[in-house]
């Protein structure tokens, strides 16, 4: 299955890339996982929704109807590694789903224009992380994800 991982701002973060490129090595032959980057919102005499809307824009017009987006999100729901494991395993069957496309939003966010537009609204925590952070960790969700799917010991109970 092709996944994508959309986000708001510069390229990878360098200090974190060796986690990112680790992970998708492990995943190699399993998924084919790239990374695209939308520029961010010039902040200049901008509000916050203006900000959110113009990124969030930027996205929305880049969707098909053949993807299946997940928002990381605050205000998403928040899955143990066997329910997000469930989620990828159940997504990756559909008929009409040729990817799946994580976006991660920038500073402000996402506009409620770019939710409803999206298939699941995803947590990683309550907590908020470092946006260069992110990625990583997603790949070792999606890695673990895989594992719990296939049996492997990677993951433990």
């Amino acid at each position: 299955m092709k996944i994508e991982v959309w986000q708001i701002g510069k390229k990878k973060d360098k200090q974190f890339e060796p986690i990112e490129s680790e992970y998708i090595k492990r995943l190699k032959g399993v998924h084919q996982i790239s990374f695209r980057f939308f520029k961010e919102a010039q902040h200049k005499n901008m509000s916050s929704l203006q900000i959110k809307k113009q990124e969030s824009e930027a996205m929305i017009s880049q969707f098909s109807n053949t993807d299946f987006k997940i928002l990381l999100d605050e205000h998403g729901s928040q899955l143990t590694s066997l329910k997000f494991s469930k989620l990828l395993s159940e997504t990756e069957v559909k008929p009409n789903i040729q990817k799946i496309i994580f976006c991660i939003g920038g500073a402000y966010g996402f506009s409620d224009e770019i939710r409803q537009k999206t298939n699941f609204q995803l947590s990683l925590s309550k907590m908020t992380f470092a946006h260069k952070m992110v990625p990583a960790l997603l790949m070792e969700q999606i890695y673990r994800a895989h594992t719990i799917k296939i049996g492997h010991q990677y993951h433990k109970e």
